[in-house]
């Protein structure tokens, strides 16, 4: 399965038109949104990390960090072959809250918030890829040994490929300082 996608060889400086590297980073996501990926590629060491990581995060795609003009072929290579080898296409998770939670997504990837869920659009994914997720789940007061469930599915783009359900309870301070512990070595 094969997404269009953008790439950018640039010196990674923006003095011409648009600069703020929030504002390109903008357009690469309506551009995922759209279906198309964006990549970034620099060479040397004279270039604007912040400018090409956000467009390649919101885009999407990869950034390559191209020691000399002798790598460029390599990394545009790599990064046809990643696109020919994605499993799946326009991966998303999408959490569905029971309870009012306050949920934060800690990192790059476009999210999408809706009532009482959250999708989070983590872009195609490759052969044995890993891409680790971090979310932040804050609660609100419960009323005592009340459940609260989160149901987690991810998918490629609307077929779900897995589902969980993770649950907590509401319980009061003894209870909690009772549970066991585990503790990282």
């Amino acid at each position: 399965m094969y997404s269009p996608i953008a790439r950018v060889l640039t010196d990674g400086q923006a003095n011409v038109g648009i600069v703020d590297p929030a504002e390109f980073a903008q357009h690469a996501g309506q551009l995922l949104q759209l279906g198309i990926r964006t990549s970034t590629f620099s060479v040397g060491n004279d270039y604007n990390e912040e400018l090409l990581g956000a467009l390649a995060d919101a885009g999407g795609g990869a950034f390559h960090d191209i020691v000399n003009a002798a790598g460029i072929q390599t990394a545009i290579a790599r990064e046809l072959d990643d696109a020919i080898e994605v499993v799946y296409a326009d991966s998303r998770v999408q959490l569905a809250l029971q309870a009012d939670l306050a949920v934060a997504v800690m990192g790059p990837w476009p999210v999408t918030p809706s009532d009482h869920a959250l999708t989070i659009r983590t872009g195609d994914l490759v052969s044995e890829q890993v891409l680790d997720l971090l979310v932040s789940l804050r609660f609100s007061a419960g009323n005592k040994n009340k459940g609260c469930t989160v149901r987690v599915t991810v998918s490629d783009g609307d077929r779900p490929l897995a589902v969980e359900e993770i649950h907590w309870t509401w319980v009061d301070w003894a209870t909690r300082k009772g549970q066991p512990r585990q503790a990282a070595d």
